[in-house]
């Protein structure tokens, strides 16, 4: 995973707007999970559960005019499908 983000500023913002933060961070990008890219696409969609926990952009029918606005992280570079039993035992080591 490294090497993608060297030279880069990492931000953590807890301003829940994304105008808000594109105000206070003008040029900056913004990594947004699979559940907030169908609420941007949709504001009328409300996500309850695990819906898109497991999707990337690829799985999202984004409309031809806002593709642009995405740019897609492969799954390898930040998926690390590991059982919560695998964790614990890890973790008795």
């Amino acid at each position: 995973m490294t090497g993608w983000l060297t030279g880069k500023s990492i931000i953590i913002s807890n301003q829940p707007y994304f105008f808000k933060k594109a105000e206070l961070f003008p040029g900056s990008a913004f990594v947004v999970g699979a559940d907030t890219v169908v609420r941007l696409i949709n504001q009328n969609v409300h996500l309850y559960g695990f819906a898109y926990i497991m999707q990337v952009l690829e799985d999202i029918d984004v409309p031809d005019i806002l593709k642009d606005m995405f740019i897609p992280i492969p799954a390898d570079k930040f998926r690390m499908d590991i059982s919560s039993t695998e964790l614990r035992e890890r973790l008795q080591m």
